[in-house]
């Protein structure tokens, strides 16, 4: 069946599986109000396959007016995941908990075996299916690939700050799920997305406060829809820190090779995040002053890590058999005095977990006004 197919010809799920609870007739008679009820909207309903609901009367149909202490209980399309288990009618006649598919994060799905990054390795499709890759109209008429990107949610992407600093957003767009750094021949509106609007932290002064909080987040103009080469990377746990110095961890971009020669493709490396100690022994002395505890070092000092093309794109370990989005490219030393990567010496990183916070309001915030536009 498509994705946004309901089928009600579906195995019987057992309903005491999900603690669902027997009203007695004095609670009935309590919590029954005529006038109060809950709606599934055609929002809750996209890349559900599956939909039950039960009411104290038993199985109802789930369109219309749904009684309280109706239960509903569903499934998602492959490459999505209900928010919740089970969703109860409450007395409000809103749902205890969100009815919606979100995108599984942190999964990689690559097909068959095929060098920012200096020493890399070339990326399968749907190997890091999270990969953007950020768009300039220049003077010329052009679009230039500035800067990578990590795609968090089905219209949120986070890059560095500094990449799009004093640009408009009508003069950027992202690709997902293309390799090549060359735009596709057509105007393929599965994989370039047109960007909305961004945000940035008010404290974000570029080089006026030595790129300090170096991260911003891109809203597309129409959700990316998820699939084997689309998905999102999950974000991390602010509550439950999983990286620490030599936690091995992948970075992803279209950046200089080890010639200084723009990468053809999205290519990877591996490479270990660093303790400070570490990090200000390989680093020039003036590098020091963007040592911060929003940041930190990865990298080797052999000529593998990032270069020159690599802001914004994203550093991933992996926890629980997910991808989680650690750090985000910021900047790198440069080599004696051109503007080129210096490959002896390790990159800075932004780190996620300390904007966590900031980060999940925005993306609330935009997953509503997604909801609300729906409805109407």
């Amino acid at each position: 069946p498509g994705e946004d197919e309901l089928c009600p010809q579906k195995a019987q799920i057992n309903l005491f599986s999900y603690n669902i609870k027997p009203l007695s007739n004095t609670e009935e008679i309590v919590d029954s109000n005529p006038d109060v009820y809950c709606e599934i909207h055609s929002y809750n309903r996209q890349h559900v396959t599956f939909m039950k609901c039960v009411s104290n009367n038993g199985s109802v149909s789930c369109n219309g007016l749904l009684p309280i202490s109706t239960a509903v209980i569903y499934e998602c399309a492959q490459f999505y995941k209900p928010v919740s288990k089970l969703a109860l009618c409450s007395k409000s006649g809103k749902w205890s908990e969100s009815i919606s598919c979100i995108p599984d994060c942190g999964k990689t799905h690559p097909v068959e075996t095929l060098p920012l990054i200096l020493h890399g390795s070339q990326v399968e499709a749907g190997q890091w299916p999270w990969a953007a890759a950020l768009f300039h109209h220049e003077p010329d008429d052009t679009w230039k690939l500035i800067c990578g990107g990590t795609l968090i949610s089905t219209n949120a992407v986070i890059t560095a700050a500094h990449c799009i600093w004093k640009k408009p957003p009508k003069d950027l767009f992202v690709m997902l799920g293309h390799l090549s750094r060359k735009l596709p021949t057509t105007n393929r509106k599965d994989v370039i997305f047109q960007v909305k609007r961004f945000y940035l932290l008010p404290v974000y002064r570029d080089r006026i406060n030595g790129w300090s909080s170096d991260i911003a987040i891109l809203v597309l103009k129409t959700p990316a829809k998820m699939s084997r080469t689309i998905l999102p990377a999950c974000l991390p746990d602010k509550d439950n820190i999983t990286i620490s110095p030599y936690t091995m961890a992948i970075v992803s971009g279209w950046g200089n090779n080890e010639e200084y020669v723009e990468s053809p493709s999205l290519y990877y490396a591996k490479i270990p995040i660093r303790d400070l100690r570490k990090c200000l022994t390989h680093i020039p002395q003036t590098f020091h002053q963007f040592l911060s505890y929003t940041t930190f070092c990865a990298g080797y000092i052999n000529g593998t890590g990032v270069c020159n093309g690599d802001s914004g794109g994203g550093l991933l370990s992996k926890h629980n058999e997910k991808w989680e989005l650690q750090g985000i490219v910021s900047v790198s030393s440069r080599k004696d005095s051109r503007l080129l990567c210096h490959p002896q010496n390790y990159g800075l990183f932004t780190k996620v977990y300390v904007f966590i916070s900031w980060i999940l309001e925005v993306t609330r915030f935009e997953r509503k006004k997604l909801e609300e536009a729906e409805v109407q």
